[in-house]
């Protein structure tokens, strides 16, 4: 064959670079034409590849290759794949290195391998381009599937998107997964990019790879591996017939398969209608015996829910009744054992304060018979003595105080009750209570015409106790003001309200401040307030105490109106 001997001529000198080797390689196929002249456009191409640079040279041989491959073959008597062969035999023997480009590792391929790489091609052309778009935002991804994709078929799992659970082990069925795997590319970068962008990765990917490889037979893989939505006549139009033909077949192929789904699909559908309908008319009587049964043990439950819910009701009603008289009962007991508590206390205070009462006594009596005699014995000396001998006195009648509020508390005298007009008989405590210098006493007095029955000595001490725990607190620390209010209020009952602007008490405390011997203060015997209670309680009242720290002290004091047949005071 003329081509053949043509073809086989000396390798050509020249330099021996791969750049220069493409265009040896071009010049060397330009001979093999030089009997058979060629056609407008491959000369275009030709004339194009020569004023290219090199890298553009480089870039376009492949494509230049396969031109003049297919004009070779037309314009002889020898078939494609025999200049194919022909050509890869003067490669290997004249232009070796140009074997090792990825182009010519395809184009020398078998179809089955082209159609794998040309797939491969596509899709890291248009995820080149995505990559370079997103950057860093989704790019570590996009990189990763391009390198699994460069490494295919020496590539391991996971595969992408989770399309498949094993690696394929043939070519065929590497281009089946690629199928998939573009259609799942193109949906990811649609949602990250927009659908344009997504279809422009795609149709660039497919231009390259179309002026790259258009030529080949196998070629219609990459139509097949466009999107649906992306093949259009345009593309189909720049495909030979024989690729048309070949990417009809193809889908006419698919169309069948799909057809015979469709039909196996339809067939197993109307087998399954018409043994839904035997299991509908089965069901249904199955559903009306069953309906009639339910109706009845309805109506059973129905009555028995209705007996239930008397018996509930019973039982509720029983159970409010057993709870309502085990806490009247449980309050009973506490209260019991509360005052049986205190009542034992008080009794065994009682008994220690009737000792340390009488031995107390006698050495005060003896210490104040001494401080009297001292004084007589003193007086005219200029000694001045004066005030030591007050601060004893003082000391002195207040021990005997402590001594007489252990008394009354632990052993409480029978009231002497009388009637008396409450606000007359307020005044004159105020008017006899020394209150100290720069503090104020404010009366709001409003209950002049009520008369309760008081012991007025003893509930004289009520009054005293809870003023002086009232002075005691504005004067032990900085208050902006000192005052102290005492208010009357005639209701149903009667109400006495002390307040004072002092620190107020603390939380934790309020708990305890009727507690007897409790007391905050260094001097205090705490014995005030549980007295003042015991008194008040005596009377038949109520006291309580709201106080909050930092916001003063407020004491209520309720009283019942006196009855007729005690003396008015």
């Amino acid at each position: 064959m003329w081509f053949l001997r043509r073809f086989r001529l000396p390798r050509p000198e020249g330099p021996a670079g791969n750049t220069a080797l493409a265009a040896g390689f071009i010049h060397h196929l330009e001979d093999a034409l030089a009997t058979s002249p060629a056609s407008a456009e491959l000369q275009s191409a030709l004339e194009r590849f020569h004023v290219l640079s090199s890298a553009e040279q480089d870039r376009d041989l492949v494509p230049v290759y396969l031109q003049l491959e297919r004009h070779i073959a037309d314009g002889t008597a020898v078939t494609l794949n025999q200049v194919r062969a022909e050509a890869r035999r003067t490669l290997a023997t004249h232009f070796a290195p140009l074997l090792l480009s990825p182009g010519f590792a395809l184009v020398f391929a078998p179809p089955a391998e082209q159609e794998r790489r040309l797939c491969q091609c596509l899709l890291a052309d248009a995820l080149a381009q995505a990559t370079r778009l997103l950057g860093a935002a989704g790019g570590d991804f996009l990189r990763s599937l391009t390198a699994w994709i460069d490494a295919v078929p020496a590539a391991r799992l996971p595969v992408p998107f989770d399309l498949r659970s094993t690696i394929p082990t043939r070519d065929s069925e590497w281009v089946a997964l690629f199928y998939r795997l573009a259609r799942q590319l193109f949906l990811y970068l649609a949602d990250k990019l927009g659908e344009n962008c997504a279809r422009s990765f795609f149709e660039r990917a497919y231009d390259d790879v179309t002026r790259q490889y258009g030529c080949l037979d196998t070629f219609p893989v990459v139509v097949h591996l466009l999107p649906e939505r992306l093949l259009d006549s345009e593309k189909l139009s720049r495909l030979s017939q024989s690729q048309i033909q070949k990417v009809l077949l193809q889908k006419l192929g698919e169309l069948n398969d799909i057809n015979t789904r469709l039909q196996t699909q339809y067939e197993d559908l109307d087998a399954t209608r018409r043994q839904l309908v035997v299991a509908r008319d089965d069901l249904e009587r199955r559903v009306d015996e069953r309906t009639h049964e339910l109706r009845m043990a309805n109506e059973q439950l129905r009555n028995a829910r209705d007996e239930a819910e008397a018996a509930k009701a019973e039982v509720q009603a029983t159970n409010l009744e057993l709870e309502l008289r085990i806490a009247e009962r449980t309050d009973q007991l506490r209260s019991a054992q509360r005052e049986l508590i205190k009542q034992e206390r008080l009794s065994a205070l009682g008994q220690l304060t009737a000792t340390v009462a009488h031995e107390f006594r006698n050495p005060l009596s003896a210490i104040s018979n001494t401080i009297y005699t001292l004084k007589e014995a003193t007086a005219g000396h200029g000694l001045m003595l004066e005030r030591p001998f007050a601060r004893l006195d003082r000391n002195i009648v207040r021990c005997e105080h402590l001594i007489a509020d252990l008394l009354d508390f632990t052993q409480p005298r029978q009231l002497r009750q009388m009637r008396v007009r409450l606000d007359r008989w307020i005044n004159d405590v105020l008017d006899a209570y020394g209150t100290p210098a720069g503090i104020e006493v404010v009366r709001l007095l409003a209950a002049s015409e009520t008369i309760v029955a008081l012991d007025r000595e003893r509930f004289r001490r009520v009054l005293i106790n809870v003023l002086d725990n009232a002075v005691q607190a504005i004067q032990g620390a900085e208050c902006a003001e000192r005052r102290i209010t005492i208010s009357t209020v005639a209701l149903p009952i009667v109400a006495i309200v002390i307040e004072d602007t002092g620190p107020g008490i603390a939380a934790e405390m309020m708990p305890k401040i009727f507690e007897p011997l409790f007391s905050t203060k260094s001097f205090g015997t705490g014995l005030g307030l549980p007295a003042a209670k015991q008194i008040v309680e005596q009377h038949g009242g109520t006291v309580s105490i709201e106080s909050k720290a930092g916001a003063g002290t407020r004491v209520r004091i309720e009283l019942a109106c006196a009855s007729a047949g005690l003396e008015v005071a």
